[in-house]
Protein backbone atom coordinates (compact mmCIF):
# COMPACT_ATOMS: atom_id res chain seq x y z
CA UNK A 1 0.00 0.00 0.00
CA UNK A 2 1.75 3.19 -1.38
CA UNK A 3 -0.87 5.61 -1.71
CA UNK A 4 -0.71 8.10 1.45
CA UNK A 5 -0.35 11.40 0.65
CA UNK A 6 2.68 11.43 3.28
CA UNK A 7 1.56 14.94 4.81
CA UNK A 8 3.54 14.55 7.84
CA UNK A 9 6.45 14.00 6.21
CA UNK A 10 6.54 17.19 4.42
CA UNK A 11 8.37 18.97 3.07
CA UNK A 12 10.78 15.45 1.91
CA UNK A 13 7.52 14.39 0.30
CA UNK A 14 6.53 17.72 -2.08
CA UNK A 15 8.18 16.00 -4.63
CA UNK A 16 7.96 12.33 -4.27
CA UNK A 17 5.60 9.72 -2.86
CA UNK A 18 6.53 8.92 0.62
CA UNK A 19 7.36 5.34 -0.92
CA UNK A 20 10.07 6.82 -2.81
CA UNK A 21 12.22 8.13 0.09
CA UNK A 22 15.44 7.41 -0.04
CA UNK A 23 16.70 4.75 2.67
CA UNK A 24 20.08 2.52 2.68
CA UNK A 25 20.72 2.86 -0.79
CA UNK A 26 16.99 2.16 -2.13
CA UNK A 27 13.83 3.37 -0.96
CA UNK A 28 11.40 2.80 1.57
CA UNK A 29 9.35 0.81 -0.77
CA UNK A 30 12.82 -1.14 -2.31
CA UNK A 31 13.73 -1.97 0.44
CA UNK A 32 10.33 -3.74 1.67
CA UNK A 33 9.81 -5.51 -1.96
CA UNK A 34 13.51 -7.12 -1.59
CA UNK A 35 12.33 -8.35 1.95
CA UNK A 36 9.17 -9.71 0.38
CA UNK A 37 11.35 -11.12 -2.08
CA UNK A 38 13.54 -12.80 0.39
CA UNK A 39 10.74 -13.97 2.06
CA UNK A 40 9.04 -15.76 -0.95
CA UNK A 41 6.88 -12.99 -2.76
CA UNK A 42 6.01 -14.32 -6.13
CA UNK A 43 4.32 -11.16 -7.11
CA UNK A 44 3.52 -7.59 -5.39
CA UNK A 45 0.94 -4.98 -6.90
CA UNK A 46 1.86 -1.91 -5.88
CA UNK A 47 -1.37 0.48 -4.88
CA UNK A 48 -0.37 3.64 -5.41
CA UNK A 49 -1.77 7.45 -5.16
CA UNK A 50 -0.33 10.06 -4.62
CA UNK A 51 2.61 11.72 -7.28
CA UNK A 52 1.39 7.51 -8.35
CA UNK A 53 2.87 7.59 -11.97
CA UNK A 54 6.33 7.82 -10.86
CA UNK A 55 6.43 4.91 -9.13
CA UNK A 56 6.45 2.89 -12.50
CA UNK A 57 9.45 4.96 -13.98
CA UNK A 58 11.54 4.18 -10.49
CA UNK A 59 10.47 0.50 -10.07
CA UNK A 60 10.50 -0.76 -13.32
CA UNK A 61 8.15 -4.32 -14.04
CA UNK A 62 10.21 -6.48 -11.72
CA UNK A 63 11.95 -6.63 -8.24
CA UNK A 64 14.53 -9.05 -7.58
CA UNK A 65 12.93 -11.07 -10.39
CA UNK A 66 9.65 -10.63 -9.08
CA UNK A 67 6.91 -9.31 -11.17
CA UNK A 68 5.33 -5.68 -10.10
CA UNK A 69 2.22 -4.04 -11.07
CA UNK A 70 0.59 -1.02 -10.14
CA UNK A 71 -2.75 -0.18 -9.48
CA UNK A 72 -3.27 3.85 -9.27
CA UNK A 73 -6.38 5.57 -7.06
CA UNK A 74 -7.58 8.35 -8.81
CA UNK A 75 -8.55 9.43 -5.03
CA UNK A 76 -7.66 8.32 -1.73
CA UNK A 77 -9.00 4.96 -0.96
CA UNK A 78 -7.74 4.46 2.32
CA UNK A 79 -5.46 1.58 3.85
CA UNK A 80 -7.62 -1.17 2.19
CA UNK A 81 -10.00 0.41 -0.17
CA UNK A 82 -7.22 -0.15 -2.86
CA UNK A 83 -7.64 -3.33 -2.99
CA UNK A 84 -10.99 -2.98 -4.83
CA UNK A 85 -9.61 -1.71 -7.58
CA UNK A 86 -6.60 -4.81 -7.96
CA UNK A 87 -7.56 -7.34 -10.53
CA UNK A 88 -6.51 -11.41 -10.14
CA UNK A 89 -6.26 -11.32 -6.55
CA UNK A 90 -4.73 -14.70 -5.12
CA UNK A 91 -7.26 -16.90 -2.63
CA UNK A 92 -4.86 -15.58 -0.12
CA UNK A 93 -2.54 -12.61 0.02
CA UNK A 94 -0.42 -10.03 1.67
CA UNK A 95 -0.58 -6.55 2.66
CA UNK A 96 1.99 -4.27 3.54
CA UNK A 97 2.18 -0.52 4.22
CA UNK A 98 4.82 0.81 2.52
CA UNK A 99 6.12 3.17 5.22
CA UNK A 100 7.60 -0.13 7.49
CA UNK A 101 11.00 -0.80 7.69
CA UNK A 102 11.24 -4.29 9.57
CA UNK A 103 12.86 -7.80 9.38
CA UNK A 104 9.59 -9.46 9.90
CA UNK A 105 9.35 -12.85 8.63
CA UNK A 106 6.46 -12.40 6.35
CA UNK A 107 6.58 -15.91 5.04
CA UNK A 108 5.89 -17.32 8.52
CA UNK A 109 2.97 -14.83 8.42
CA UNK A 110 1.53 -15.72 5.58
CA UNK A 111 2.18 -19.61 6.30
CA UNK A 112 0.73 -19.21 9.05
CA UNK A 113 -2.07 -17.72 8.25
CA UNK A 114 -2.98 -20.13 5.31
CA UNK A 115 -2.64 -22.59 8.07
CA UNK A 116 -5.13 -21.55 10.27
CA UNK A 117 -7.89 -20.97 7.80
CA UNK A 118 -8.66 -17.28 9.31
CA UNK A 119 -10.39 -14.72 7.22
CA UNK A 120 -7.16 -12.28 8.21
CA UNK A 121 -4.39 -12.25 10.29
CA UNK A 122 -2.83 -9.43 11.54
CA UNK A 123 1.06 -8.89 12.72
CA UNK A 124 1.39 -7.87 16.09
CA UNK A 125 4.43 -6.86 18.39
CA UNK A 126 4.67 -4.93 21.57
CA UNK A 127 5.91 -1.29 21.76
CA UNK A 128 6.68 -0.07 24.63
CA UNK A 129 6.81 3.52 25.96
CA UNK A 130 7.73 5.78 29.23
CA UNK A 131 5.12 8.15 30.37
CA UNK A 132 5.66 11.64 31.01
CA UNK A 133 4.03 12.30 34.07
CA UNK A 134 3.57 9.76 36.95
CA UNK A 135 0.47 7.70 37.50
CA UNK A 136 -2.05 7.48 40.84
CA UNK A 137 -3.99 4.55 41.09
CA UNK A 138 -7.12 4.79 44.08
CA UNK A 139 -9.67 2.85 44.91
CA UNK A 140 -13.42 4.29 45.09
CA UNK A 141 -13.32 5.84 47.71
CA UNK A 142 -10.23 8.13 47.10
CA UNK A 143 -7.87 6.18 49.16
CA UNK A 144 -4.47 6.37 47.26
CA UNK A 145 -3.02 2.90 46.86
CA UNK A 146 -0.07 3.19 44.71
CA UNK A 147 2.13 5.69 43.35
CA UNK A 148 4.35 5.09 39.83
CA UNK A 149 6.76 7.65 38.90
CA UNK A 150 6.63 7.62 34.32
CA UNK A 151 6.15 4.21 34.29
CA UNK A 152 6.96 2.17 31.27
CA UNK A 153 3.50 0.89 29.63
CA UNK A 154 3.37 -2.02 26.79
CA UNK A 155 0.78 -2.23 24.25
CA UNK A 156 0.22 -4.77 21.89
CA UNK A 157 0.02 -3.23 18.61
CA UNK A 158 -0.67 -3.53 14.77
CA UNK A 159 2.52 -3.65 12.78
CA UNK A 160 0.86 -3.04 9.17
CA UNK A 161 0.86 -6.16 7.37
CA UNK A 162 -2.00 -8.49 6.95
CA UNK A 163 -2.78 -11.88 5.67
CA UNK A 164 -5.90 -11.65 4.20
CA UNK A 165 -8.31 -14.39 2.69
CA UNK A 166 -9.66 -12.99 -0.81
CA UNK A 167 -13.56 -14.07 -0.30
CA UNK A 168 -13.57 -12.97 3.01
CA UNK A 169 -12.31 -9.49 1.77
CA UNK A 170 -15.09 -9.07 -0.52
CA UNK A 171 -17.87 -9.87 1.41
CA UNK A 172 -16.76 -7.35 4.27
CA UNK A 173 -16.24 -4.64 1.32
CA UNK A 174 -18.59 -1.50 1.56
CA UNK A 175 -21.35 -2.50 -1.55
CA UNK A 176 -20.98 1.06 -2.25
CA UNK A 177 -17.29 0.72 -2.95
CA UNK A 178 -15.30 3.66 -1.84
CA UNK A 179 -12.86 4.32 1.09
CA UNK A 180 -12.22 2.33 4.00
CA UNK A 181 -9.04 1.78 6.14
CA UNK A 182 -7.59 -1.62 7.16
CA UNK A 183 -8.81 -1.26 10.53
CA UNK A 184 -12.78 -0.70 9.32
CA UNK A 185 -12.33 -3.99 7.09
CA UNK A 186 -11.17 -6.20 10.02
CA UNK A 187 -13.70 -5.04 12.47
CA UNK A 188 -16.48 -6.06 9.66
CA UNK A 189 -14.77 -9.04 9.24
CA UNK A 190 -15.03 -9.77 13.08
CA UNK A 191 -18.61 -8.47 13.13
CA UNK A 192 -19.28 -11.09 10.62
CA UNK A 193 -18.19 -14.07 12.91
CA UNK A 194 -15.24 -13.97 10.11
CA UNK A 195 -11.96 -15.46 12.08
CA UNK A 196 -9.21 -12.86 12.50
CA UNK A 197 -5.88 -14.03 14.36
CA UNK A 198 -3.25 -12.30 15.39
CA UNK A 199 0.74 -13.18 14.23
CA UNK A 200 2.96 -11.79 17.18
CA UNK A 201 6.55 -11.45 16.43
CA UNK A 202 9.61 -9.85 17.84
CA UNK A 203 11.02 -8.77 14.62
CA UNK A 204 13.11 -5.33 14.25
CA UNK A 205 10.45 -2.81 13.45
CA UNK A 206 10.02 0.73 12.40
CA UNK A 207 7.22 2.98 11.15
CA UNK A 208 8.32 6.04 9.22
CA UNK A 209 5.40 8.55 9.94
CA UNK A 210 7.09 11.42 10.44
CA UNK A 211 10.05 13.43 9.68
CA UNK A 212 11.80 12.58 12.58
CA UNK A 213 10.56 8.57 12.23
CA UNK A 214 12.60 9.08 8.75
CA UNK A 215 15.73 9.81 9.76
CA UNK A 216 15.40 7.66 12.61
CA UNK A 217 14.95 4.96 10.03
CA UNK A 218 17.60 6.10 8.11
CA UNK A 219 20.06 5.54 10.80
CA UNK A 220 19.10 2.22 11.78
CA UNK A 221 18.62 0.21 8.64
CA UNK A 222 21.65 -0.61 7.86
CA UNK A 223 21.75 -2.86 11.05
CA UNK A 224 18.10 -4.05 9.96
CA UNK A 225 19.55 -5.16 6.38
CA UNK A 226 22.25 -7.08 7.69
CA UNK A 227 20.22 -9.52 9.87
Amino acid sequence: MAGGLGTRLSPLTSERPKALLPLGGTTLVGALLDRLAVCGMTEAVICAGHMGELLPQALGTDRRGVPLRFSVEDEPLGTAGGLQLVAGLAPDFLVVNCDIVTVLDFGALFESHRASGAAATVAAGEWRERLRFGTVEADAEGRVLRLREKPEVRHTILLGAYALNAEAVAAAMPSAGGRIDMPELLDRMIAMDAPVRQFFSTAEWLDVGTVEDYRGAARAVSPLQDE
